[in-house]
């Protein structure tokens, strides 16, 4: 479970950092994407070959899913809706503060001066609303994080997972710089 969930947070953070890059990438930046993956990939021997077929089946069908999850309204309302929120907060804070409605409470009546919010009443107000449309997000596109979590369980998991998202991730790089 530990693995999985350091999966997720892996995955998010592939995808804030493409929401958030305003320039195009640098080699130095596809370097490091590079580097990540290769940390991802060095962890297990038993993975399949990317050209085995079961492998292309999965790797098609996972990179499908994920662009149909990509491209639907309530993912593109959530991009939007934490590229705002993450413009609000002026500041990095950690992942777990987007997921666990008490410590973001905590954090940001603690921190509330070094952000753009206008008091921590409409800061909690509109990260209630991304959770909600987080929520909505992954009930819309339920076939995509059942697959998910399908292949996450596998052995070439993490691999095929990365493959993917990075693929995506990369080829709708301007669009994610428009949103």
């Amino acid at each position: 479970m530990k693995r999985l969930l350091q999966l997720f947070i892996f995955i998010g953070s592939v995808s804030i950092y493409a929401q958030n890059k305003e320039s195009k990438m640098t080699q130095k930046d596809s370097i490091q994407a590079e580097k990540l993956i290769q940390l991802t990939r060095g962890k297990n021997k038993l993975n399949l070959q990317k050209t085995d077929p079961e492998y292309v089946e999965r790797y098609n069908k996972l990179k499908e899913l994920s662009l149909k999850e990509f491209n639907s309204m309530s993912s593109t309302d959530v991009r939007i809706r934490r590229k705002a929120f993450n413009k609000k907060l002026n500041q990095k804070i950690d992942s777990s503060l987007y997921l666990e409605q008490e410590s973001f409470s905590k954090w940001i009546d603690e921190n509330i001066k070094s952000t753009y919010f206008v008091n921590t009443k409409m800061a909690k107000q509109e990260w209630l609303e991304l959770n909600t449309a987080r929520k909505t997000a992954i009930e819309e596109n339920q076939d995509y994080y059942d697959y998910l979590m399908e292949i996450a369980l596998t052995v070439e998991g993490t691999e095929l997972i990365t493959d993917v998202q990075v693929n995506v991730t990369m080829e709708n790089m301007e669009r994610l710089k428009q949103e």
